[in-house]
């Protein structure tokens, strides 16, 4: 009978010099091996808003202390299997000049200013976690990267548990209001938790916070105490609840104002035993149709005339691409596939001429 080992048995935590870490060539987010640090380093700042954002984080507030990089031993050095991206914006704020022709003048100036705050020691040394072998970490650098993995891997917050958190922490959240009367309304008893969870938030928050709804509910203003809440607020704010937990309203039907305001004006009607009342800026007549169609019940401009979905190509004939990628230049074959066109060294050429951008590529006639 064979035993399956451990993998954490094999690894230990230890302080690794940053001057020691090394890029992970056959990263997965890499299109093709990078064949060097600096080439992994373009490839990871090929988003450089991300990584400079990072970077920022960085500076300001240091590493997460709940994420440690993995490394396995390569020589002298490490190899980092999990934490790339961390080690790239270290190694941005450390020495900004080696990511300077990745990024603009002001970028670069911002990261100079950012690494001089930080104050990074030269002999700086990270806490990583250290395994033998690149298949003792794939089972941990799977969950960490695959979603829930039947709830293995990373549970993301709902949007309610985001402005719950943000509550808390004394940050704002455009959900926060949604759910502090949701989290009221099941804490009186008047709604099941499980009805409160399977309703979505900002939809509820964008019916309650119309001013039709607050008008007619005598609530208070948003973002006072919800001691303050009416007893006849209560029905109308279960109803709405209800509505949207069990699919009876969609946030397709009161995305607009007026939808709201028809919708609040039905569930009022409904507890008040009466018909609905209509607003005074909508309209149930039907719209003219045929020829001169009239205009429409909402702007009062004519209708906009149904756009054609149908399109020669994806990319006019004539276009001109300079391919910022790092794969599609180490690949020429897989860019003229892709493309239809031929490959320099430097890019993807479609038309006789190549307009001289970096990472962009741009449609149109060619001059």
């Amino acid at each position: 009978m064979t035993t399956q080992s451990n993998p954490i048995a094999s690894g230990k935590f230890a302080s690794i010099a940053v001057t020691k870490l090394r890029f992970d060539p056959q990263n997965p987010r890499f299109e093709v091996r990078a064949a060097s640090d600096r080439e992994s380093l373009e490839t990871l700042f090929e988003d450089s808003r991300a990584l400079l954002a990072l970077a920022a984080d960085v500076a300001r507030n240091g590493l997460s202390p709940i994420e440690v990089p993995v490394v396995t031993p390569k020589g002298s050095n490490y190899l980092v299997l999990e934490g790339n991206r961390r080690l790239a914006a270290l190694t941005a704020l450390r020495s900004p000049t080696r990511v300077k022709q990745w990024i603009s003048p002001t970028e670069l100036a911002t990261l100079k200013t950012l690494g001089a705050k930080s104050a990074l020691p030269p002999g700086l040394k990270l806490r990583c976690y250290v395994v033998q072998q690149r298949e003792d970490a794939d089972h941990w650098i799977r969950l960490r990267h695959e979603g829930r993995s039947g709830g293995l891997g990373r549970v993301a917050w709902s949007p309610k548990a985001q402005a719950r958190h943000a509550q808390r922490s004394g940050r704002s959240s455009s959900s926060a209001p949604a759910v502090k009367m949701l989290d009221w309304l099941v804490g009186g008893g008047h709604l099941p938790s499980k009805v409160a969870a399977q309703v979505p938030a900002s939809t509820f928050n964008r019916i309650i916070g119309t001013k039709r709804f607050r008008t007619l509910a005598a609530l208070p203003r948003a973002g006072s105490d919800l001691t303050d809440v009416p007893i006849g607020a209560v029905r109308p704010l279960v109803e709405v609840a209800n509505d949207l937990a069990h699919g009876s309203i969609s946030v397709s039907q009161v995305h607009n104002r007026i939808d709201r305001e028809r919708y609040i004006d039905s569930v009022f009607a409904k507890l008040n035993g009466g018909p609905s009342p209509q607003s005074k800026k909508t309209s149930t007549e039907p719209l003219p149709t045929g020829p001169g169609r009239g205009l429409s019940r909402t702007s009062g401009k004519p209708p906009l005339a149904p756009r054609s979905h149908e399109r020669a190509a994806v990319v006019p004939p004539l276009v001109s691409v300079q391919a910022g990628s790092t794969a599609l230049r180490r690949d020429p074959g897989r860019a003229e596939s892709a493309f239809g066109g031929t490959v320099s060294q430097r890019g993807v050429r479609l038309a006789p001429r190549v307009h001289p951008i970096e990472r962009r590529v741009v449609c149109g006639t060619a001059s």
